[in-house]
């Protein structure tokens, strides 16, 4: 994408099929994603648990293309395996970019996510939410629908870190201070009866 374009901000829509896209382990490359590839993103879902998108109907017409044309050999050059749907595809689909990812390209990765995965968190009701917002603290805003301007936050500030805080920083702060005017005051008072009981 970045040979032909410049994007700002890359926003995914897709279905929500938990096995291919939502996801602990997506959620959590979407919030490595600016880091990654210079580029923030966000992650949209469409309502039912399957849906049909552009990128579906490029892949379907690459298939069933290539099906036809290797229906269509007799003995030579079928089409059996990735790389020779690769060929075929870049010889026939010149409107289409097409990458090929090895299976050695697939292994390196996966063994260079593993620590990241491994540190992965399920989002309680995931099935409620379809817009998912990565922040700059590596926090997730979780919406419900992509338009809503209410929104819940994910890992959530436990409360009772909060009052502990608080009670940390707050209460303190307030008794010390209030005890030191009391205690001027009470000098200013003393101080008055002494300087008229000598005259």
């Amino acid at each position: 994408m970045k040979e032909n374009f410049d994007p700002k901000r890359i926003i995914y829509f897709t279905d929500g099929a938990a096995q291919h896209f939502k996801n602990k382990n997506n959620f959590t490359n979407l919030k490595h994603h600016e880091k990654d590839f210079g580029v923030p993103a966000e992650w949209h879902f469409s309502a039912t648990g399957h849906g049909k998108g552009a990128c579906d109907g490029i892949g379907a017409n690459i298939k069933r293309g290539a099906r036809r044309t290797s229906l269509q050999l007799t003995v030579k050059n079928h089409i059996t395996s990735a790389e020779s749907l690769y060929e075929w595809a870049k010889g026939h689909c010149k409107e289409t970019e097409i990458f090929l990812s090895k299976k050695t390209d697939y292994d390196q990765t996966s063994l260079e996510l593993q620590p990241r995965f491994e540190t992965s968190k399920e989002i309680p009701g995931t099935l409620q939410y379809h817009a998912f917002i990565p922040t700059n603290d590596n926090s997730l805003i979780l919406k419900k629908i992509s338009s809503s301007t209410t929104y819940d936050i994910f890992p959530k500030v436990k409360k009772e870190k909060l009052n502990s805080d608080k009670n940390k920083t707050v209460k303190p702060q307030r008794s010390v201070s209030s005890n030191k005017k009391r205690q001027s005051s009470k000098d200013s008072v003393k101080g008055k009866p002494k300087k008229s009981r000598r005259k």
